[in-house]
């Protein structure tokens, strides 16, 4: 790729981001207070703070894989939907 193709592409891609960050910021904050929820209630079982936060992580990085996995079947490269659905 060129370098100013790149710098181009790096320019769009930093003004699509902050046209959607807010969404993802909202979205974002919703989870944080649910997981909040979830560590109280580990909490509640006597589940240390570094157990519960590690394995919480852990699970939401197999979460992100596995909704990646399945979007990827229902969507084309171009995002259209397969099969018309």
């Amino acid at each position: 790729m060129k370098p100013k193709t790149l710098k181009n592409c790096e320019r769009e891609m930093k003004h699509t981001w902050e046209s959607f960050r807010w969404l993802y910021k909202d979205k974002l904050v919703k989870l944080d207070f649910m997981t909040r929820r979830m560590m109280a209630e580990f909490s509640s079982l006597s589940i240390p703070n570094y157990l519960a936060r590690e394995y919480v992580q852990e699970e939401f990085a197999k979460l992100w894989d596995e909704v990646a996995r399945e979007e990827d079947a229902k969507y084309g490269s171009n995002g259209i939907r397969i099969g018309g659905k």
